[in-house]
């Protein structure tokens, strides 16, 4: 009955019908500006304009974007007129990722959704920037959340098991000056030859290098590391292989990072080193294994973050991860902190007994 309804209750319903009629009509009125102000041009043609630029030729990982744009963004978003994207028709692209199998057959993760995402609202960043198109129909379109939360990180011990089960120089070369310098991906495989201060010890990057491409940043080179790229450079020499990189493929081009994960990860099968609670060991992990070894050696918080390229101290805590063997030794620094307390203390000294005079005469004369 209309007598047991809340009082005003259909007067708010009736603002509610109106208020969405309002945002209908609103959102026929952009699309409508929209359509009369950008040019009829589809994504599939956009990006294609966009993959021949000088920007995009410049990136360090062109060929991963490339594959996505081929792969999964274009089969979705190509016959789409650039005016009328939407963010719910990313929304809609997402859910389609969500239901499909990424490497491995396990279903897509949200960081990969996110990366795909990017990647098209670069291209028409760069397109708007060019003036190509009047504005950037999706930007501030919302990422997922993602689980970045992870356990594996690997020690010097497994490292080395991986280094001694690799056939390759050049594997062994690019593992351990990943995990000795902490480089990402991308930066280890676009660093020259030019760019090593061997003298020093040191790997010096250009902001264009970097995640950011805002600012330089110098790393360390240690010799766990360098002994294995002078060896593999020698080797590399000798073949007669040209090239400025410091590491590159037997023809002197640049090294696939799926390749590279490739090699890694079957390398690692052999050495049985593998993610900790059932994680699969990836690249990035030595990344980790880089700021736990840092940590370890009491190398101080803000180097670290200077050399691993982070700022904030949030950023900088997803890589530390807690390991097992770190309670161990802190149990251990426990007891021994406690022995060395004790070893430390003085013996007890008995007080010796005064006797009374009269006693003492008495005791003498017995």
């Amino acid at each position: 009955m209309a007598d047991d309804q809340p009082v005003g209750a259909n007067t708010l319903a009736s603002l509610l019908a109106i208020i969405q009629e309002q945002q209908a009509q609103i959102g026929q009125l952009i699309a409508a500006r929209n359509a009369a102000a950008f040019p009829s041009m589809t994504v599939a043609e956009l990006v294609e304009k966009y993959m021949r630029s000088v920007k995009f030729h410049a990136l360090a990982n062109s060929a991963n974007e490339t594959r996505r744009f081929r792969l999964h963004l274009l089969p979705f978003f190509g016959a789409d007129q650039v005016a009328a994207l939407t963010t719910e028709r990313v929304d809609q692209y997402r859910d389609l990722r969500r239901n499909e199998s990424g490497n491995g057959g396990e279903p897509t993760r949200p960081g990969t959704r996110n990366r795909e995402v990017l990647v098209l609202s670069a291209a028409l960043s760069w397109a708007a920037r060019e003036k190509i198109i009047p504005a950037h129909p999706i930007r501030g379109a919302p990422m997922e959340p993602e689980n970045n939360l992870r356990q594996t990180c690997p020690s010097v011990i497994e490292v080395g098991r991986i280094c001694f089960a690799a056939r390759s120089v050049r594997l062994k070369a690019l593992v351990t000056t990943k995990y000795y310098s902490g480089l990402r991906v991308s930066e280890l495989l676009s660093v020259r030859r030019d760019q090593v201060q061997w003298d020093e010890g040191l790997l010096v990057l250009q902001p264009k290098q970097t995640k950011g491409k805002k600012k330089g940043r110098v790393t360390i080179f240690p010799e766990q590391a360098s002994k294995h790229v002078s060896q593999y450079l020698a080797e590399r020499d000798a073949s007669g292989v040209a090239s400025q990189l410091l590491f590159c493929t037997d023809s002197g081009n640049r090294i696939s990072r799926r390749n590279f994960l490739r090699d890694f990860q079957t390398v690692a099968a052999r050495a049985l080193v593998g993610g900790a609670d059932g994680e699969t060991l990836c690249l990035h992990d030595l990344r980790s294994g880089f700021v736990g070894r840092q940590i370890e050696i009491n190398t101080p918080h803000e180097v670290i973050k200077e050399m691993i390229g982070h700022t904030t101290e949030s950023a900088f805590r997803r890589y530390v991860r807690v390991q097992r063997r770190w309670l161990i030794e802190a149990r251990e620094r426990t007891e021994l902190a406690e022995l060395r307390k004790s070893s430390r203390r003085p013996p007890s000294r008995a007080r010796s007994l005064r006797l009374d005079p009269v006693v003492r005469k008495a005791t003498a004369s017995c």
